[in-house]
């Protein structure tokens, strides 16, 4: 086999691998659109979903945010950052906000694992880019 023929198979498993990976993902973003918040996130959201009908700005936004942060950690868990960056779930500004938590999900699980592999198999083991993608898409 020359080596033109096993760069062009090797693209080609990398592109069929890719596709693969990509088209799997496209049921998860669909039906992330018909997702809404439910249980805990209404709690978390409900302070700042009341500064936002009440007219309030950031200011006032933050402040209810550290608040409930702060009734939060004497009376029950305890999590300083998550707790409050669950504050900001995205049904507070519309219930239809909601479905982006999904494409932030796939996003945050993605591309870190993208740039990850991509610094550890092409820029430290010299692998080329279609093994790389190969290897990215079985593995996400």
């Amino acid at each position: 086999m020359s080596n033109s023929d096993r760069v062009n198979k090797d693209s080609i498993i990398a592109i069929v691998s890719f596709l693969t990976l990509v088209f799997s993902l496209v049921p998860i973003l669909v039906l992330g659109f018909l997702n809404y918040a439910t249980g805990d996130d209404l709690g978390y959201g409900a302070p700042g979903r009341a500064v936002i009908r009440e007219g309030g700005n950031v200011i006032d936004f933050l402040k209810a945010a550290f608040e409930s942060t702060a009734e939060e950690y004497y009376t029950w868990g305890g999590n300083w950052a998550s707790g409050f960056f669950h504050r900001f779930e995205p049904s507070i500004f519309g219930e239809r906000f909601y479905s982006i938590t999904v494409i932030i999900s796939v996003l945050a699980l993605t591309i870190p694992a993208f740039l990850l592999l991509k610094e550890i198999f092409v820029n430290r083991f010299s692998l080329n880019f279609n093994t790389f993608l190969t290897v990215y898409s079985l593995m996400t």
